[in-house]
């Protein structure tokens, strides 16, 4: 006998079997208590219910999908902060591209990714293509845009979960100016969240558009020191096969201003994605380096386990440990 596709809201009727009605209706379609159910319904609710337990589908994540992660671990967030252009995204896919390749950081091993397909279109940018290369497009500047990349490294036997939060350069001019900006809402989430910091120093910029260009990155500095809390923070350098043509007092006055707003809790490091030679130390080692840096002074957040008061000291359940 074919399947009868629909169900009864009477407990008694066996109408899904046997087709009869139990009210003795001429058709189970004029029965109000039945219910006809399609099978392209049901496939259609069996392909929505196996969509929805898959969690991972390797791109990028947002801060209200970073359970996929801190599920197993309190994730280590290092964030990219820094003007527009000034090679943020671009860090990102030379890091992946150098770990594909083989090249190792110091300390730390690579094993694995819940999010290799975003970082595999970042890092394509960034393949030469008859002898050019093309950079990553600019990120979006909407104020609710997360870009959240994952890697697992493994130290000693210990897996730690590190998350690579990337934004806009306009959101961080806009939060630079006014923290509380409702269009810097992602600058502040990353800035309140962050583990540890890239702060990226454009080179070119400062070649190009002088005393505008340092005025934009001690502003950023500025406002990032905010309630840093010994975080620790890299200051990048980026574009560094051009920081000759930057003037020396310019360069100077830079990097005597890093130095008292940061004072001890930042370290410099000048990268490129323009080797010419390999390996080459502005950029296969360099790269590496500053990230080698970072988790090496960055405190991996704990688990906090809450402490439960005994009302009743005499139940022997709840004094179970």
């Amino acid at each position: 006998m074919d399947e009868i596709k629909g169900k009864c809201k009477n407990p008694n009727c066996q109408a899904h079997i046997t087709g009869k009605c139990y009210e003795h209706k001429d058709s189970l379609d004029v029965c109000p208590n039945w219910t006809a159910k399609s099978a392209a319904a049901k496939t259609k609710k069996r392909k929505s219910d196996t969509a929805s337990t898959i969690a991972w589908t390797g791109e990028a994540i947002a801060p209200d999908t970073l359970n996929i992660i801190s599920h197993r671990s309190n994730p280590i967030i290092i964030a990219s902060v820094g003007n527009v252009d000034a090679g943020k995204t671009s860090y990102f896919a030379m890091l992946y591209l150098l770990l594909l390749n083989g090249h190792k950081l110091d300390d730390y091993h690579f094993a694995g990714s819940l999010t290799l397909t975003a970082w595999d279109r970042l890092a394509d940018k960034l393949r030469y293509n008859k002898g050019a290369v093309e950079f990553p497009a600019p990120t979006p500047s909407n104020p609710d845009y997360y870009h959240l990349l994952h890697l697992a490294l493994k130290k000693d036997s210990k897996l730690h979960d590190i998350v690579l939060a990337d934004a806009s350069g306009e959101v961080f001019k806009l939060w630079a100016d006014n923290k509380d900006d409702e269009n810097a809402e992602n600058a502040r989430w990353i800035h309140k969240n962050a583990s540890a910091f890239l702060l990226f120093v454009d080179c070119e910029a400062l070649e190009t558009r002088k005393a505008i260009a340092r005025a934009e990155i001690l502003d950023i500095a500025s406002r990032l020191v905010e309630d840093l809390d010994k975080r620790p923070v890299a200051v990048v350098w980026s574009k560094a096969d051009k920081i000759s043509l930057i003037h020396d007092k310019l360069k100077e006055q830079i990097k005597e201003r890093l130095k008292n707003i940061f004072q001890d809790s930042y370290s410099e490091f000048e990268v490129t994605n323009y080797p010419n030679i390999d390996p080459e130390g502005l950029c296969h080692e360099n790269n590496l380096k500053t990230l080698n840096w970072l988790l090496n002074h960055t405190t991996q957040p704990s688990n906090v386990v809450p402490e439960l008061e005994i009302v009743n000291k005499d139940d022997i359940f709840l004094n179970y440990r």
